[in-house]
């Protein structure tokens, strides 16, 4: 794979990966018990988060820690990584294009 593609695969992998734990409920609400398992819920309507909760609750945060990830797929290739970049990446794109999103959608 050409080097400049990895690292634009890496930067939609990394906004996926950020998007999915941060936002997305995920199959059977599995990063929404994350999230509230880590100190992150809703009382009455009001967002609560605590410790963990709050780099888990914000993809900004995880932002930092996924770049970490795909920086090192990307600075280390093998087939293994370029196949993880290619579907988090194409993954990335199209969540980048459909545009910003609520949480429980």
């Amino acid at each position: 794979m050409p080097e400049l593609l990895r690292w634009v695969l890496g930067a939609f992998a990394c906004y996926r990966l950020a998007q999915l734990l941060a936002i997305d409920d995920g199959p059977f609400q599995a990063f929404a018990r994350l999230r509230e398992w880590a100190g992150c819920g809703e009382i009455e309507g009001v967002r609560i988060c605590t410790g963990l909760g709050c780099l888990l609750s914000c993809p900004y945060c995880l932002g930092v820690s996924m770049a970490l990830l795909c920086a090192a797929c990307c600075l280390w290739p093998h087939r293994g990584t370029d196949v993880l970049l290619a579907v988090l990446g194409l993954a990335g794109a199209q969540a980048f294009l459909q545009g910003p999103r609520e949480a429980g959608e």
